[in-house]
């Protein structure tokens, strides 16, 4: 339905066209008998339209006292309508017909259409005119264009009007990276008043724009289009439909509601507005110079394109936006986005790299395989979404949240489950990234779910804390499908009680780098790898299921059981004596307690990890490097042995710690390297089997044994 202003627009239009209408009756009415259609012929081997010679009739089709012309031009000619202009300071005709492919050029000459004008080809006025103001005017086919431009300083004037209604295409090969419709120059106009959609929704194959263009103080009149389509990219393409002011050019697009397929608006024009456009298709907005503005007073959806490299103080004005979808938000120096009832951002990508960048929003509820790429100190703490599914091909292998930079946070608490359970055809990652002390807050989430593997590729989901950077993630509990962790440089993944079952991998590489969590549960499957000295740090239990010994790499790793309480540590290696250096499910150090934290671990053998049976006892391998010692046990903390061998690199050799013990010992003091008081026990049989008993039903009720 209408607005009640574009009615009132069309109501005056209507009465002006009522004018003209009867006008234009009278004066073809009283030339009805004596109208004479004149063809171009080209005869005259020139393109003048005053020549006689270039017409089937060897007239100029110019109106006179007695006699009224319909000129037809055909297809694929150029014409110079050069006739001198008449008494009333232009010439008339009574109706006019350009083909597709032709060119009529008017240089300083004025020509008038009393009846209806059908314009399938070019018209170009530089200081000259083109008037066609009967209703039944056209414009036909689908590569028209029209030029108007003014060319004498001080400007004289230009104008092409034509009263066509209705559709306006522009989807023809011929034209497919053409300017269209422009107008150049002060008092250069283009007047379509009555159109009501330009249609330029096709694909041809590459990226081709049609532009329509206001330049230099030119003014293209669309005030009564309501529907614009652009580009389509229906075959794989990006042609767009382009719609450029620039120094000081105007196009009134004042009724405009809606777009469909590729468009963008470029200006410069300091306030910027669209006063009705309410529901945009893949639209990108382009101011070109610092400091303008960009008002959608009534803009309520847009799905695709978006606000691309804002220039510096851009400040965009949309208080109406519910949904933008698969777009682009981004500055490039400081910017204002103001969009106080935005909820829908699924498919979109936020990037903020200065703290100068505002954007608000009314609280992002529906944030589906969107993106938000923040660095550089920025923050962003308005989303609301509880579940957030990132499984578009679009966004298969990017990343889809990073932080970069101190003091850069993306707080993203009310998340409580992250799924991208799809498969791409390959090795996709959706990755998840802080870097360079930039924080990411995830503490919501209890379920990850990675790439499904359904169609044979290896999709994951990778979180990655690097150089300081820090994930949280501690209330997370469960992760289904290919799953990547991985702490690198000094970065940090913090985790509640992390089950890790089938497809999940682990890592953490370098110095200060950090697994955190308050537990960890391994399943067969899992993989961990905690090198150059990169740690697990818990405050529980470590619990180990897995089978195959090269799964686990901890050999340059270091596991760290902190807090005020106890935890079990499951021991998996083999009993090879020793002589074992490397591997078999060995680590380089474990550490127990800290200087402010008391800890009493149990040493527990409930999986049969090495497939030697339950009856073979498993051992435990702290291999130490160099001048490390394989354990380190901080002041009142415990290490309670019970019998399961471990074997520590301790003063330079490897040692047993049974064998520390003497007759009748259960608890001895234990120091390495004079620099760690604690204790090492061995409890009573009795005591061992009540232990071992009460963990197993612990352990059971959060990981049962198959």
């Amino acid at each position: 339905m209408l607005s009640r202003d574009l009615i009132s627009v069309r109501v005056a239009k209507v009465c002006t066209l009522v004018v003209a209408v009867v006008c234009a009756v009278v004066f073809s009415g009283a030339a009805a008998s004596a109208q004479t259609v004149v063809t171009w012929t080209g005869g005259g081997s020139d393109t003048s339209y005053n020549n006689p010679a270039n017409w089937d009739l060897g007239v100029v089709p110019i109106n006179d006292g007695t006699n009224s012309y319909k000129a037809v031009i055909g297809t694929g000619v150029i014409v110079n309508y050069d006739v001198p202009d008449g008494g009333g300071g232009n010439n008339t005709v009574t109706q006019v017909e350009l083909g597709a492919g032709s060119t009529m050029t008017l240089q300083g000459r004025n020509l008038a259409v009393i009846d209806s004008a059908a314009v399938a080809g070019k018209i170009i006025a530089t200081s000259g005119s083109f008037t066609a103001p009967h209703v039944s005017s056209t414009l036909s086919g689908s590569r028209s264009l029209l030029e108007v431009n003014t060319s004498a300083n001080p400007p004289d004037s230009a104008n092409i009007t034509i009263n066509a209604s209705g559709t306006y295409f522009s989807t023809d090969a011929n034209v497919k990276g053409s300017t269209i419709l422009f107008a150049n120059g002060s008092n250069a106009t283009l007047d379509l008043p009555y159109l009501q959609t330009i249609d330029s929704y096709t694909d041809h194959y590459g990226t081709n724009s049609r532009t329509i263009s206001a330049t230099n103080n030119g003014a293209i009149d669309l005030s009564g289009v309501t529907l614009i389509r652009g580009g389509s990219g229906d075959y794989g393409g990006a042609d767009i439909l382009r719609i450029l002011t620039t120094g000081g050019g105007t196009v009134d697009l004042s009724n405009l509601q809606q777009t469909e397929g590729y468009v963008t608006f470029e200006t410069d024009v300091a306030g910027y507005t669209l006063p009705k456009l309410a529901t945009a298709s893949a639209v990108t907005y382009k101011p070109t110079t610092a400091g303008m503005s960009l008002n959608l007073p009534e803009l309520v959806s847009q799905n695709g394109g978006g606000f691309i490299s804002l220039p510096t103080g851009t400040i965009v004005s949309a208080p109406k936006l519910d949904a933008l979808n698969n777009a682009t938000l981004s500055f490039t120096g400081a910017g204002t986005f103001n969009a106080a009832a935005l909820k829908n951002f699924a498919g979109s990508t936020l990037t903020l790299n200065d703290t100068t960048q505002a954007v608000t929003t009314g609280g992002l509820s529906q944030i589906d395989n969107a993106r938000f790429l923040l660095s550089s100190g920025t923050t962003f703490n308005q989303i609301s979404d509880t579940d957030y599914i990132i499984t578009s091909s679009g966004i298969a292998n990017t990343t889809v949240m990073s932080a970069s930079g101190a003091g850069t946070s993306l707080d993203v608490h009310t998340l409580t489950k992250i799924d991208s359970y799809a498969d791409h055809y390959g090795t996709n990652s959706r990755t998840i990234s802080a870097t360079n002390n930039g924080a990411i807050d995830l503490s919501g989430v209890t379920l990850i779910r990675g790439g499904s593997g359904d169609y044979g590729g290896k999709d994951s989901v990778r979180v990655v804390a690097e150089t300081g950077g820090e994930i949280d993630l501690s209330s997370l509990t469960t992760v289904q499908g290919y799953t990547n962790f991985e702490a690198k440089s000094g970065g940090t993944l913090r985790f509640g009680d992390l089950v890790m079952t089938s497809s999940l991998d682990i890592k953490a590489d370098g110095l200060n780098s950090k697994i955190a969590a308050n537990s960890l549960t391994l399943d067969t499957s899992a993989v961990v790898s905690v090198t150059n000295g990169a740690e697990i740090e818990l405050a529980g239990d470590f619990q180990n299921a897995i089978t195959t010994a090269e799964s686990f790499n901890m050999n340059a790793g270091i596991l760290r059981i902190r807090g005020a309480g106890s935890a079990w540590l499951e021991a998996a290696g083999q009993d090879l004596g020793d002589t074992v250096t490397s591997g078999n499910f060995g680590m380089m150090q474990l550490v127990i307690g800290s200087e402010t934290e008391t800890e009493t671990v149990y040493l527990t053998d409930i999986y049969d990890n090495d497939g030697m049976g339950q009856t073979a006892r498993e051992a435990l391998y702290l291999f130490g490097a160099g001048g490390i010692d394989g354990l380190e046990i901080y002041g009142g903390s415990t290490l309670v042995l019970g019998d399961v061998p471990v074997y520590a690199f301790l003063d330079g050799s490897m040692v047993e710690l049974h064998s520390l013990f003497g007759p009748g010992d259960m608890v001895i003091p234990f120091t390495a390297s004079g620099e760690n008081y604690g204790f090492i026990a061995i409890p009573e049989p009795k005591t061992i089997s009540l232990l071992i008993v009460g963990g197993l039903v612990i352990l059971r009720r959060r990981f049962p044994r198959t």
